[in-house]
This record gives structure tokens, sequence and C-alpha cells, in this order.
């Protein structure tokens, strides 16, 4: 007789604040990191992604944002709200999560991005969550696509983003802690990666 797997109760912490907006993500990057982290640097050492974040534009005339962001535990400077989880092998629920859609590869020793179709997302997507969240998927939907901007003083980009919805069942526990904790997928610097239990 096999023992039913026990739950996993994860514990976080969650805020959200407004700040000017700017189409430039690397702009907001900046000013979410200096807000969260009180303008301390993360040392070199520092490997654990401290907190991941969603932010999206107020109004019409895009002059205020929103974010949202969460973390095992903020620092004392941030107001949050104590949150838990409880999660176990075989809990169906549905996600949403905006991500970060490309794919890298080497070229001659050129690393290149590419951005994944539309009509890629849905198998791209199963294979991200159940690699990195521990969960089986079903009925994927793509919400909606989305570039955003990051202009750095040594180089220009484009993140283009996918907001999925997606079923899915729970098969690793612990797996998916450590996903709904750190996020999932490539640039979550820029404000991706972080899943949402829909009701």
């Amino acid at each position: 007789m096999t023992t039913p797997a026990l739950p996993i109760t994860i514990r976080y912490q969650e805020t959200a604040f407004t700040m000017p907006w700017h189409e430039n993500r690397q702009h907001i990057h900046d000013q979410v990191y200096q807000i969260v982290l009180d303008g301390k640097n993360i040392q070199d050492d520092q490997k654990t992604r401290l907190f991941i974040y969603d932010a999206v534009p107020l109004d019409a005339e895009n002059e205020i944002g929103l974010v949202t962001a969460r973390a095992s535990q903020f620092r004392d400077h941030i107001e949050s709200e104590a949150r838990t989880l409880t999660v176990r092998p075989g809990d169906q629920m549905t996600l949403k999560v905006t991500v970060s859609a490309n794919r890298r590869s080497k070229v001659n020793n050129v690393e290149q991005v590419h951005r994944i179709a539309d009509e890629a997302i849905p198998e791209w997507i199963t294979s991200l969550l159940t690699k990195n969240a521990g969960v089986c998927v079903s009925n994927v939907r793509l919400l909606n696509r989305r570039d955003y901007k990051v202009h750095k003083p040594k180089a220009v980009f484009l993140v283009p983003t996918a907001q999925i919805q997606a079923n899915v069942t729970i098969e690793d526990a612990a797996r998916f802690a450590k996903a709904f904790l750190g996020g999932i997928g490539r640039q979550k610097g820029y404000g991706v990666g972080i899943m949402e239990v829909a009701p």
C-alpha cells in the first residue's frame, strides 16, 4: 500500500503598488527593483531570485503603472499581505501566466533568439510548465501577445510575451511550489513568468 503524497503549503507574501509608467521595460525594471529592494543591490553571489512581479499600465495615457509582486518574504520596508497556497499531487487548477515566448539557439557560436509563433505556443508552454512546474497540462489558450521594448545603454531588444491560460494537474508539488515562488521562463526581471491560480 502506498502512502498518499503529503500536501505542501506554500507560504508567501504579495504586494501591489503604483508608479510612473514607461514604455521602456528597462525603466520599469529599474524602478521596481529600486522600490522593492529599497535601493540596495543584489549581491553578486546571490543565485536565488528575491521576488517576481508583473507590471501593467493603469490608464489610457500610460502615465501610471500597477505592479504586483510576490516573494517568500519581502524586506521590512514593503507593506505586504501574507498568503498561503496548499497543493498536492492530483490537484487540478487553472493557471494564467505571461511568459517570454522566445527560444534561444546557437549558430556558429552566435546566440540567436527566435520568437515562438502563435501556433507553436500550446506545445511550447506545455513543455515549459511540465518541466518547470511539475504539472500535466491540458486546454491551453493563448489570451494575448505583446512585445515589450527594452532599451539598455548598449543594447536594444524586444521581449515577445504570450499571456496563456491552461488547465493543469499537479504531479510534483515541490516543483510546483518552486515555480510558484520563482516564476517560469526567461527574462523574469522584465515582469514576466509569475503564475496566477485562476478562481
